[in-house]
């Protein structure tokens, strides 16, 4: 199992909630910076993985379970962001399932 993904998938959204809360940023920034920080995005693109010298099976296979742990991490990070900055966060398990 690759624990750095899951470790970056936790960190990235910590450190962006970090920023926005220590340095008072407008409320557009802030909610930009933390979205992009929840964004399910792998760190190296495919082709750049199998040119890397990583197996295609195991760089989709990554690609799919990233895709899917998405579906219910992103509504749950978004409730927790939610209630620490104290605002209504409403983010669809379906609508989240339907972009993916």
């Amino acid at each position: 199992m690759d624990y750095d993904a899951i470790v970056t998938d936790i960190k990235m959204p910590v450190i962006a909630v970090a920023f926005a809360m220590a340095f008072g940023l407008n409320d557009a920034v802030e909610i930009a910076l933390v979205a992009s920080a929840l964004s399910p995005v792998p760190p190296i693109l495919p082709g750049k993985q199998i040119k890397a010298g990583g197996h295609a099976s195991y760089v989709i296979g990554l690609l799919l379970i990233s895709a899917l742990v998405a579906i219910g991490y992103v509504p749950l990070a978004g409730h927790l962001l939610g209630t620490v900055f104290h605002r209504p966060v409403q983010v669809d398990i379906g609508n989240v399932a339907t972009i993916v």
